[in-house]
């Protein structure tokens, strides 16, 4: 690996969506669907860079994003790195013969070069340790951190967790209660038995975009006393080698399984803000209002301001100043998030963090490169093809419809996470300066895919 233009310093693009920080590693399947996300990573780097994925980048999809960011698609190294079950990311690429040592040299050649991981885990550091470069969650400008900040990380990226900070930094949280997984039942129950609404959110400690994550009410049979129940989480769905079934997580009702039980809170709207945890204190980024399906997310809308209150806006905000202050106190520099539902009575409350980077934050970046300082209303989302199509033939199809983003006009759809492995489900960002011309253009999208 011997990069051009040596001597400035390079980004080492982690793409580890494989990390125990989000979900149990057990749950191979869970992780390689979130994974298939990876590609998107090619929007952070630049001349010099090297990204590290799961799963290849198809070279149409690579070269189409580096012409839009102007980086020539020679000058950027992709390694694929196939997950290996059970096993982090950054021990994959730690045992890939030859490529530490590679990346090493680069690192050499390039000082001041710097590992971007998605989320902040053991591994790697231990990665990063052996390369001789730097953890830098913001990337090639945002400050080094230092593997004490891996207890705060590890904390708030679980349920039970988020609840204690946020009681302490006086965030307001739907009622709930914590458990092992032996007491699961009897704390529904109770959680029903105290929920205004007569309904609960049951949610794995350790989880991620809403997985795991099951709605019950008082009349399911799955909470009910004698254990008959099936549907949910009755012991009998789960195997006798431990693994859960329907999303209910891997250690089932082990005595180490823990959970958090809520009571559902009926709202308008599920909405976001995201940080950054910087060296001169918390900053706010952008915020927005999330699209969900079952609790799992699918989309986003940004900015939040017009879709919601403005003291709203300004509530969330400061719940994510109090958090990051927090996590600064402890070592932690990086984007977080905090995620959180508007009742329909207009009441915030807040529902988790994620100290890590998140489904939004690279769409984030790639707005704010496109942009260029201009400010534009944006969007995610994913649309159905009406059959299987290459990435050539899903942008040529939006090109000959004006669709596709263009940078003369500022506004458009990206195609920014390379061809779905069905060829069906396109992830897509739009950009525009109004939201009414967002609307237009999202509204023409799904017939541009459609024979």
């Amino acid at each position: 690996m011997a990069p051009k233009d040596s001597g400035t310093p390079s980004l080492i693009v982690l793409a580890n969506f494989a990390s125990a920080l989000a979900v149990d590693l057990r749950e191979h399947a869970v992780v390689a669907r979130w994974a298939e996300q990876a590609p998107r990573k090619i929007w952070l780097t630049r001349p010099g860079d090297v990204l590290l994925t799961p799963v290849p980048l198809s070279e149409p999809f690579a070269r189409y994003a580096c012409a839009l960011t102007g980086v020539p698609r020679d000058s950027v190294r992709i390694v694929t790195v196939r997950d290996r079950p059970g096993a982090a990311m950054a021990d994959s690429v730690a045992d890939t013969p030859g490529l530490t040592d590679e990346l090493r040299a680069l690192a050499a050649a390039r000082p001041g070069t710097r590992l971007l991981p998605i989320a902040l885990d053991a591994s790697t550091f231990a990665l990063a340790a052996a390369l001789g470069v730097p953890v830098s969650p913001c990337g090639r400008g945002g400050p080094a951190v230092g593997a004490e900040a891996l207890a705060v990380t590890e904390l708030c990226n679980t349920k039970a967790g988020f609840r204690a900070v946020a009681e302490r930094t006086g965030m307001r949280l739907p009622y709930g209660r914590t458990c092992s997984g032996p007491d699961l039942r009897a704390t529904v129950r109770a959680v029903l038995r105290a929920a205004g609404s007569g309904r609960g959110v049951v949610k794995p400690d350790r989880s991620a975009g809403g997985h795991g994550l099951r709605f019950v009410g008082a009349e399911d049979p799955s909470v009910a006393a004698d254990g008959s129940g099936v549907d949910g989480f009755g012991v009998d769905r789960f195997g006798s080698d431990g693994l859960g079934v329907d999303g209910w997580g891997v250690d089932g009702f082990g005595p180490d399984s823990r959970w958090t039980v809520e009571e559902y809170v009926p709202h308008t709207v599920s909405i976001s803000a995201q940080f950054v945890a910087a060296a001169g204190g918390p900053r706010p980024l952008f915020d927005g209002a999330m699209r969900t399906e079952d609790g799992s997310f699918t989309g986003y809308r940004a900015p939040l301001r017009g879709i919601v209150h403005p003291q709203v806006c300004d509530e969330l905000r400061d719940w994510g100043v109090a958090l990051g202050r927090h996590l600064i106190a402890h070592g932690y520099r990086g984007p977080y998030d905090i995620d959180a539902l508007v009742a329909t009575d207009g009441t915030l409350y807040a529902t988790e963090s994620n100290v890590r980077r998140t489904a939004t934050t690279t769409p984030y970046d790639l707005v704010v490169r496109l942009a260029r300082g201009t400010p534009v209303t944006w969007t995610t989302g994913t649309v159905r093809a009406s059959g299987p199509y290459s990435f050539t033939a899903a942008l040529d199809r939006l090109r000959d419809r004006a669709l596709d983003y263009d940078p003369e006009r500022g506004d458009g759809v990206v195609l920014y996470a390379d061809a779905p492995a069905d060829g069906v489900s396109w992830r897509y960002a739009i950009l525009a300066g109004s939201a009414r011309r967002l609307d237009e253009l999202a509204a023409s999208l799904p017939s541009a895919l459609q024979d």
